[in-house]
């Protein structure tokens, strides 16, 4: 239980970042999304119905 408390923790405070951030990233903002936005849907996969903000998580590719 403490794990999914965890992982609940972290899944709403990446949502709640990118929420609040502008959409234009650089290279290296970009590429730092991908990889969080990546974390989330393993996290998410792990138990879907438990994580009320897990969906189609789309990663843009970086120039």
């Amino acid at each position: 239980e403490f794990q999914e408390r965890v992982a609940q923790g972290i899944v709403d405070g990446i949502n709640e970042y990118f929420n609040m951030a502008n959409p234009t990233f650089n290279q290296e903002v970009g590429f730092t999304f991908c990889l969080l936005k990546e974390f989330q849907r393993e996290v998410c996969q792990l138990n879907p119905n438990r994580f009320p903000g897990c969906r189609e998580i789309l990663c843009f590719s970086t120039p």
